[in-house]
């Protein structure tokens, strides 16, 4: 897996007594003199590391610890792990697409029992397939919302704008089902709009899209588009790809708005 970090700051896993500032590039690099400052207030006074730069809380640096190589994990570990490494407990998340149930089970078990997960999919069977994977596990947490993503705004209670920790949207087709009925990138583009609206602060989009199938290749373009012109100052961007990369390789978009 290929992954494009904003700035970071820390030690190295395997190494600690090894620190480092890296990730600046040309816009990065006026955050220099206070990404020294932390992590100098850091090494002096064991002060916290700001969460927004710390390199611990990236998959890559669980990866390296654990001794797995970023590039044997697939897109979806990388996706959990960077949505693990935000969301907590008790907090609102949402399945924009909630095909047979992988990612709505693991949202649901992150924010326990007292959080609350809602699953969207505009096919019954799927909703069927992800109520039956959910039941044997003893989930209660799981609103099933047989609606397209794009009315993700308008299914929302109110009380949960502006308040959701983390949307996971995996596209393109449901697997093991009819290969033909696939998201647009008119209603992917709506619901992803409406996901950004509705992340609190430090909240996480995970965006996987699948440029193999017809109409995939639309759908991407369509969201790459508009993810990249988001204001960096309100979001931070990070960019994974299957390793190594190529023209059918999915794509996957993580989108964390700023504290």
């Amino acid at each position: 897996v290929t992954v494009q970090q904003s700035p970071r700051i820390g030690f190295h896993p395997q190494a600690p007594e090894l620190g480092w500032i890296n990730g600046l590039g040309s816009k990065g690099s006026l955050m220099a003199p206070e990404l020294t400052r932390i992590l100098v207030t850091h090494i002096e006074h064991g002060t916290t590391l700001d969460t927004r730069y710390d390199i611990s809380r990236l998959p890559a640096f669980q990866a390296l610890k654990s001794g797995t190589p970023v590039e044997r994990w697939n897109l979806t570990d990388v996706a959990h792990e960077f949505v693990k490494s935000v969301v907590h407990a008790g907090e609102i998340v949402v399945d924009a697409t909630a095909g047979n149930g992988h990612d709505t089970l693991f949202l649901s078990r992150l924010v326990g029992t007292g959080g609350n997960v809602y699953a969207f999919d505009i096919q019954a069977c799927a909703l069927q397939r992800m109520s039956e994977r959910l039941s044997q596990s003893g989930i209660t947490n799981v609103m099933s919302i047989h609606a397209s993503h794009a009315l993700l705004e308008d299914s929302l209670p109110r009380t949960a704008h502006g308040q959701v920790a983390a949307v996971m949207f995996n596209l393109g087709y449901l697997p093991g089902s009819d290969k033909s009925q696939i998201t647009q990138a008119a209603s992917s583009l709506v619901a992803l709009k409406s996901a950004l609206k509705m992340l609190r602060p430090g909240g996480i989009i995970s965006l996987m899209t699948y440029v193999g199938h017809p109409g995939g290749p639309e759908e991407d373009s369509a969201l790459s588009d508009l993810v990249r012109e988001l204001p960096s100052t309100q979001y931070n961007l990070n960019l994974a790809y299957s390793s190594p990369p190529n023209v059918k390789s999915p794509r996957l978009y993580l989108i964390r708005r700023r504290l």
